[in-house]
């Protein structure tokens, strides 16, 4: 699915992502999910700095923006220093538009702020309309859901996310040269602040693993905690979905943080999530690299994951780039150059 602005300066300030959805989730092993379905299948346009304002008219109006496929509700969030929300309006022909709605905000923190707005039916089409005068975004990523997550279920206790640590090296299978690899510091979804999923599928079994970039600010200005707390909130309340989508995060200070863990159904690839590991970098990587921390330590988080799914073997049939299971550009061309040197640091460790 691609989004086609109305606009050259938007279409070159764009970046688009997508992700996909699950099939109806089975109630997993612990009881605790009936009928969640996950659908992360949409495109998101990042804009950054002068960018956010290239892209609208002297009104703060953007050109219209069409999806290339129906859509249920417009999603976005921003970045400003004063939370004033704009808003956006849709159209299921791109002439004959609803009325002007203001997003509803779902998050907001430390400058950062997520929410939505529902389309019409039908919707293809849609423009936001930014405030000028104040609140004016330094950072705006705008996109569509073709389909709500269904919620419900109840809350497992997941405590920390993370497997007991007597579990790591499973049944000793794992080869010789992954001793070389130590296991990253993982920090606990406790260590970031993270809200109770609503629900849970288990995910025993992983012979999989995909690379992600988040699309929001590289070089951040907000805490990585803070930065998670808005992307699960976003995932949750305006996506529909149980918890944040991917399994593990990389922050680019090189921190690993739990999302749901590698004993959770992730939502994160289109019809591909069963058996597959998500690992997301925070920020986004379409020019720029990840830094060499970073590449240690997801080298570090995958070796760990073999040894604890040993079917995960660290090579490039296993190990991919989310661009190369859906069609996206998720992760961004540099961090997707970089693959090869994450699974190189996994199986030798970092110098």
């Amino acid at each position: 699915m691609n989004l086609r602005i109305a606009a050259s300066a938007a279409a070159a300030a764009a970046v688009f992502i997508g992700c996909g959805p699950t099939e109806a989730l089975p109630e997993d092993e612990l009881g605790s999910i009936t009928s969640q379905r996950e659908d992360d299948d949409h495109r998101v346009a990042a804009l950054e700095g002068a960018e956010v304002l290239a892209a609208v008219d002297r009104e703060g109006v953007s050109p219209v923006i069409e999806a290339d496929e129906p859509f249920v509700r417009f999603t976005t969030m921003w970045e400003a220093a004063e939370v004033v929300p704009f808003e956006v309006r849709t159209s299921a022909d791109g002439r004959v538009f609803g009325e002007w709605v203001t997003v509803t905000v779902v998050h907001t923190e430390e400058g950062l702020t997520a929410g939505h707005a529902d389309a019409v039916e039908g919707a293809r089409f849609y423009q936001y309309r930014l405030p000028l005068q104040k609140g004016t975004p330094t950072f705006l990523t705008v996109g569509t859901l073709k389909e709500l997550g269904a919620g419900g279920g109840s809350d497992p206790d997941l405590g920390s996310g993370e497997e007991p640590m007597g579990a790591d090296y499973g049944d000793g299978t794992a080869s010789a040269e992954q001793a070389l690899a130590a296991k990253p510091r993982i920090m606990t979804r406790a260590d970031w602040g993270a809200k109770a999923p609503r629900c849970r599928t288990a995910m025993s079994f992983s012979d999989r693993a995909t690379i992600h970039h988040t699309v929001t600010p590289t070089n951040d200005t907000v805490s990585p905690q803070a930065r998670l707390r808005a992307i699960q909130a976003f995932h949750m309340n305006s996506n529909g979905w149980c918890d944040i989508g991917y399994n593990y995060l990389v922050s680019r200070d090189g921190r690993v943080w739990t999302g749901r863990g590698h004993l959770s159904l992730g939502a994160h690839t289109t019809n591909g999530n069963s058996g597959n590991q998500g690992i997301s970098f925070i920020g986004t990587y379409s020019s720029t690299p990840a830094t060499s921390t970073q590449l240690c330590q997801a080298g570090r988080l995958l070796a760990h994951l073999h040894r604890l799914h040993p079917a995960l073997s660290l090579n490039r049939t296993d190990v991919k780039g989310h661009r190369q299971r859906n069609q996206t550009s998720c992760p961004g061309d540099r961090l997707f150059s970089q693959i090869d040197s994450i699974i190189a640091r996994a199986k030798n460790g970092c110098n």
